[in-house]
Protein backbone atom coordinates (compact mmCIF):
# COMPACT_ATOMS: atom_id res chain seq x y z
CA UNK A 1 0.00 0.00 0.00
CA UNK A 2 2.83 2.22 0.85
CA UNK A 3 4.57 1.11 -2.54
CA UNK A 4 2.85 3.74 -5.04
CA UNK A 5 0.82 1.39 -6.89
CA UNK A 6 -2.66 2.93 -7.87
CA UNK A 7 -4.45 -0.40 -6.71
CA UNK A 8 -4.62 -3.35 -4.73
CA UNK A 9 -6.43 -6.80 -5.74
CA UNK A 10 -7.69 -9.76 -3.42
CA UNK A 11 -6.88 -13.04 -4.70
CA UNK A 12 -9.13 -15.02 -6.07
CA UNK A 13 -9.09 -17.91 -3.90
CA UNK A 14 -9.11 -21.34 -4.70
CA UNK A 15 -10.89 -22.76 -7.71
CA UNK A 16 -12.05 -25.97 -5.88
CA UNK A 17 -14.59 -25.59 -2.90
CA UNK A 18 -13.66 -28.84 -1.32
CA UNK A 19 -9.96 -28.29 -1.40
CA UNK A 20 -10.51 -24.85 0.15
CA UNK A 21 -12.29 -26.08 3.00
CA UNK A 22 -10.09 -29.41 3.67
CA UNK A 23 -7.71 -25.96 3.95
CA UNK A 24 -10.18 -24.38 6.06
CA UNK A 25 -10.14 -21.58 3.54
CA UNK A 26 -12.94 -19.96 1.56
CA UNK A 27 -13.53 -19.57 -2.28
CA UNK A 28 -13.72 -16.02 -3.72
CA UNK A 29 -12.87 -12.48 -2.30
CA UNK A 30 -14.19 -12.58 0.93
CA UNK A 31 -16.31 -9.57 2.23
CA UNK A 32 -14.39 -9.43 6.01
CA UNK A 33 -11.14 -9.57 4.23
CA UNK A 34 -11.84 -7.28 1.64
CA UNK A 35 -13.24 -4.64 4.71
CA UNK A 36 -9.93 -5.11 6.05
CA UNK A 37 -7.80 -3.91 3.08
CA UNK A 38 -9.72 -0.88 2.74
CA UNK A 39 -9.24 -0.36 6.56
CA UNK A 40 -5.85 -0.50 6.38
CA UNK A 41 -5.77 1.38 2.75
CA UNK A 42 -7.52 4.59 4.46
CA UNK A 43 -4.69 4.30 7.10
CA UNK A 44 -1.61 3.94 4.57
CA UNK A 45 -2.83 5.37 0.75
CA UNK A 46 -6.50 6.69 1.01
CA UNK A 47 -5.70 7.17 -2.69
CA UNK A 48 -4.81 3.23 -3.49
CA UNK A 49 -8.12 1.34 -5.27
CA UNK A 50 -9.06 -1.93 -4.32
CA UNK A 51 -10.23 -4.45 -7.02
CA UNK A 52 -12.20 -7.41 -6.05
CA UNK A 53 -11.50 -10.45 -7.78
CA UNK A 54 -13.49 -13.90 -7.70
CA UNK A 55 -16.82 -14.77 -5.80
CA UNK A 56 -18.75 -11.90 -6.73
CA UNK A 57 -21.62 -13.43 -7.85
CA UNK A 58 -24.83 -11.48 -6.78
CA UNK A 59 -26.10 -7.98 -6.67
CA UNK A 60 -26.27 -8.31 -3.12
CA UNK A 61 -22.64 -9.45 -2.34
CA UNK A 62 -21.41 -6.50 -4.67
CA UNK A 63 -23.10 -3.69 -2.80
CA UNK A 64 -21.96 -5.27 0.66
CA UNK A 65 -18.30 -4.80 -0.64
CA UNK A 66 -19.01 -1.08 -1.74
CA UNK A 67 -20.42 0.12 1.77
CA UNK A 68 -17.77 1.69 3.86
CA UNK A 69 -17.96 5.21 5.07
CA UNK A 70 -16.45 7.05 2.13
CA UNK A 71 -18.80 5.27 -0.49
CA UNK A 72 -17.28 2.42 -2.56
CA UNK A 73 -13.57 0.74 -2.59
CA UNK A 74 -11.92 2.77 -5.12
CA UNK A 75 -12.35 6.10 -3.45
Amino acid sequence: MQSGADFIKTSTGFEEKDYAEKLGNKTGAQIENVKLMAELSRKYNPRIGIKVAGGVRTYQQALELMRRPRGNLTQ
